[in-house]
Protein backbone atom coordinates (compact mmCIF):
# COMPACT_ATOMS: atom_id res chain seq x y z
CA UNK A 1 0.00 0.00 0.00
CA UNK A 2 1.31 3.44 -0.96
CA UNK A 3 1.50 5.74 2.10
CA UNK A 4 -0.96 8.60 2.13
CA UNK A 5 1.19 11.78 1.85
CA UNK A 6 -1.33 13.83 3.83
CA UNK A 7 -1.51 11.28 6.64
CA UNK A 8 2.28 11.09 6.76
CA UNK A 9 2.51 14.87 6.93
CA UNK A 10 0.00 15.04 9.78
CA UNK A 11 1.87 12.42 11.80
CA UNK A 12 5.17 14.24 11.29
CA UNK A 13 3.58 17.56 12.23
CA UNK A 14 2.16 16.09 15.41
CA UNK A 15 5.60 14.85 16.51
CA UNK A 16 7.58 17.88 15.30
CA UNK A 17 7.30 19.99 18.50
CA UNK A 18 8.50 17.03 20.54
CA UNK A 19 11.48 16.48 18.26
CA UNK A 20 12.37 20.16 18.20
CA UNK A 21 12.29 20.37 22.01
CA UNK A 22 14.41 17.23 22.29
CA UNK A 23 16.99 18.72 19.95
CA UNK A 24 16.99 21.99 21.88
CA UNK A 25 17.63 20.10 25.12
CA UNK A 26 20.44 18.12 23.48
CA UNK A 27 22.19 21.39 22.61
CA UNK A 28 22.24 22.98 26.08
CA UNK A 29 24.63 22.51 28.97
CA UNK A 30 23.35 20.20 31.69
CA UNK A 31 22.09 22.37 34.57
CA UNK A 32 22.21 21.35 37.37
CA UNK A 33 25.33 19.34 36.63
CA UNK A 34 24.28 16.37 38.77
CA UNK A 35 21.07 14.43 38.26
CA UNK A 36 20.77 14.19 42.04
CA UNK A 37 20.27 17.96 42.14
CA UNK A 38 17.07 17.72 40.07
CA UNK A 39 13.82 17.05 41.97
CA UNK A 40 11.20 14.69 40.59
CA UNK A 41 8.80 17.65 40.48
CA UNK A 42 9.89 21.29 40.11
CA UNK A 43 8.97 23.40 43.19
CA UNK A 44 5.69 25.27 42.90
CA UNK A 45 7.19 28.74 43.36
CA UNK A 46 9.69 28.26 40.53
CA UNK A 47 6.94 27.00 38.23
CA UNK A 48 4.88 30.11 39.04
CA UNK A 49 7.83 32.39 38.39
CA UNK A 50 9.15 30.93 35.14
CA UNK A 51 6.79 28.47 33.43
CA UNK A 52 3.21 29.45 34.15
CA UNK A 53 1.19 29.93 30.97
CA UNK A 54 3.70 28.17 28.71
CA UNK A 55 1.85 24.87 28.55
CA UNK A 56 -1.82 23.98 28.63
CA UNK A 57 -1.32 20.75 30.59
CA UNK A 58 -2.14 20.45 34.29
CA UNK A 59 0.25 22.28 36.59
CA UNK A 60 1.51 19.07 38.23
CA UNK A 61 2.27 17.59 34.80
CA UNK A 62 4.21 20.66 33.70
CA UNK A 63 6.23 20.72 36.92
CA UNK A 64 7.14 17.06 36.37
CA UNK A 65 7.87 17.70 32.70
CA UNK A 66 10.25 20.54 33.58
CA UNK A 67 12.20 18.18 35.83
CA UNK A 68 12.29 15.59 33.04
CA UNK A 69 13.62 18.23 30.64
CA UNK A 70 16.46 19.10 33.00
CA UNK A 71 17.32 15.41 33.28
CA UNK A 72 17.03 14.98 29.50
CA UNK A 73 19.76 17.58 28.99
CA UNK A 74 22.32 15.29 30.67
CA UNK A 75 24.65 13.14 28.56
CA UNK A 76 23.36 9.61 28.06
CA UNK A 77 19.78 10.53 28.98
CA UNK A 78 18.43 10.32 25.45
CA UNK A 79 14.74 9.46 25.92
CA UNK A 80 11.92 10.63 28.18
CA UNK A 81 11.81 7.16 29.69
CA UNK A 82 15.49 7.39 30.60
CA UNK A 83 14.90 10.86 32.06
CA UNK A 84 12.18 9.46 34.29
CA UNK A 85 14.35 6.57 35.44
CA UNK A 86 17.21 8.97 36.20
CA UNK A 87 14.92 10.76 38.67
CA UNK A 88 13.51 7.57 40.19
CA UNK A 89 10.22 7.67 38.29
CA UNK A 90 8.43 4.99 36.31
CA UNK A 91 9.50 5.17 32.64
CA UNK A 92 5.84 5.31 31.61
CA UNK A 93 5.43 8.55 33.56
CA UNK A 94 8.23 10.02 31.47
CA UNK A 95 6.68 9.00 28.16
CA UNK A 96 3.15 9.98 29.13
CA UNK A 97 4.08 13.32 30.70
CA UNK A 98 6.25 14.34 27.75
CA UNK A 99 3.52 13.47 25.28
CA UNK A 100 0.90 15.42 27.23
CA UNK A 101 3.04 18.51 27.71
CA UNK A 102 4.67 18.75 24.30
CA UNK A 103 1.30 18.39 22.57
CA UNK A 104 -0.16 21.23 24.66
CA UNK A 105 2.82 23.60 24.51
CA UNK A 106 1.81 27.24 24.07
CA UNK A 107 5.23 28.62 23.22
CA UNK A 108 8.12 27.77 20.91
CA UNK A 109 10.70 25.26 22.21
CA UNK A 110 13.50 27.84 22.36
CA UNK A 111 11.51 30.12 24.66
CA UNK A 112 10.53 27.21 26.90
CA UNK A 113 14.15 26.09 27.15
CA UNK A 114 15.28 29.65 27.99
CA UNK A 115 12.71 29.80 30.79
CA UNK A 116 13.80 26.37 31.95
CA UNK A 117 17.43 27.51 32.18
CA UNK A 118 16.42 30.56 34.21
CA UNK A 119 14.47 28.25 36.51
CA UNK A 120 17.38 25.83 36.85
CA UNK A 121 19.71 28.63 37.94
CA UNK A 122 17.42 29.26 40.91
CA UNK A 123 16.93 25.67 42.03
CA UNK A 124 18.02 25.23 45.66
CA UNK A 125 21.49 23.74 45.87
CA UNK A 126 20.68 20.34 47.34
CA UNK A 127 20.77 16.62 46.67
CA UNK A 128 17.10 15.72 46.25
CA UNK A 129 17.76 12.01 46.56
CA UNK A 130 18.98 12.66 50.11
CA UNK A 131 15.75 14.46 50.94
CA UNK A 132 13.73 11.59 49.52
CA UNK A 133 15.65 9.15 51.69
CA UNK A 134 14.88 11.19 54.80
CA UNK A 135 11.17 10.85 54.08
CA UNK A 136 11.57 7.11 53.60
CA UNK A 137 13.31 6.95 56.97
CA UNK A 138 10.40 8.84 58.58
CA UNK A 139 7.90 6.45 57.02
CA UNK A 140 9.54 3.53 58.82
CA UNK A 141 9.20 5.06 62.31
CA UNK A 142 6.33 6.46 64.39
CA UNK A 143 7.89 8.50 67.19
CA UNK A 144 8.14 11.75 65.23
CA UNK A 145 4.54 11.41 64.03
CA UNK A 146 3.25 10.78 67.55
CA UNK A 147 5.14 13.83 68.82
CA UNK A 148 3.81 16.00 66.00
CA UNK A 149 0.22 14.93 66.68
CA UNK A 150 0.53 15.58 70.41
CA UNK A 151 2.13 18.99 69.97
CA UNK A 152 0.45 20.31 66.84
CA UNK A 153 -2.63 18.32 65.77
CA UNK A 154 -4.44 16.52 68.56
CA UNK A 155 -7.04 14.03 67.41
CA UNK A 156 -5.27 13.07 64.21
CA UNK A 157 -5.76 9.39 63.46
CA UNK A 158 -2.74 7.07 63.20
CA UNK A 159 -3.87 6.19 59.66
CA UNK A 160 -3.25 9.81 58.65
CA UNK A 161 0.48 9.19 58.87
CA UNK A 162 0.36 8.08 55.22
CA UNK A 163 -0.99 11.52 54.28
CA UNK A 164 1.66 13.27 56.36
CA UNK A 165 4.44 11.26 54.71
CA UNK A 166 3.01 12.01 51.26
CA UNK A 167 2.87 15.72 52.12
CA UNK A 168 6.53 15.65 53.15
CA UNK A 169 7.38 13.73 49.99
CA UNK A 170 5.58 16.03 47.56
CA UNK A 171 5.95 19.43 49.26
CA UNK A 172 9.25 19.26 51.16
CA UNK A 173 11.21 16.68 49.15
CA UNK A 174 9.48 17.67 45.87
CA UNK A 175 8.86 14.04 44.94
CA UNK A 176 6.16 12.76 42.61
CA UNK A 177 3.04 11.55 44.40
CA UNK A 178 3.19 8.20 42.62
CA UNK A 179 6.51 7.38 44.30
CA UNK A 180 5.56 8.47 47.82
CA UNK A 181 6.58 5.86 50.43
CA UNK A 182 3.47 6.79 52.40
CA UNK A 183 1.01 5.61 49.77
CA UNK A 184 0.53 2.88 47.16
CA UNK A 185 2.59 3.30 44.02
CA UNK A 186 -0.47 4.45 42.12
CA UNK A 187 -3.11 6.31 44.11
CA UNK A 188 -6.65 6.05 42.81
CA UNK A 189 -8.85 9.12 42.43
CA UNK A 190 -10.46 8.66 45.85
CA UNK A 191 -7.11 8.30 47.58
CA UNK A 192 -5.79 11.47 45.96
CA UNK A 193 -8.93 13.34 46.96
CA UNK A 194 -8.51 12.27 50.61
CA UNK A 195 -4.87 13.34 50.52
CA UNK A 196 -5.66 16.74 48.99
CA UNK A 197 -8.26 17.46 51.66
CA UNK A 198 -5.80 16.54 54.38
CA UNK A 199 -3.00 18.63 52.86
CA UNK A 200 -5.29 21.66 52.54
CA UNK A 201 -6.21 21.36 56.23
CA UNK A 202 -2.61 21.72 57.43
CA UNK A 203 -1.95 25.06 59.10
CA UNK A 204 1.34 26.96 58.55
CA UNK A 205 2.46 25.97 62.07
CA UNK A 206 1.77 22.31 61.39
CA UNK A 207 3.63 22.46 58.09
CA UNK A 208 6.65 24.12 59.67
CA UNK A 209 6.76 21.46 62.40
CA UNK A 210 6.66 18.70 59.79
CA UNK A 211 9.50 20.25 57.82
CA UNK A 212 11.55 20.44 61.02
CA UNK A 213 10.91 16.75 61.64
CA UNK A 214 12.34 15.97 58.22
CA UNK A 215 15.34 18.23 58.69
CA UNK A 216 16.09 16.56 62.02
CA UNK A 217 16.88 13.37 60.08
CA UNK A 218 19.86 15.04 58.43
Amino acid sequence: MVPDPLATHLVMAAHAPRRRLSRALDDIEAVPRRLEDIPQVIPQDLYDRYLIGMCGARRENVRTFAALCLARAHPGVDTWSHAAQALGLNPEIGRRTAQTCTSSMKTVPSRFVDALMDLASHLPDRNYRVGEQRVRDLERTDDWFTTWVQEHRLGTRPSSKTHVVTWLWTVTAHGHISTSPGAPRTLDARGRAYYRRFAQSLTPDQQTALSRAMESRA
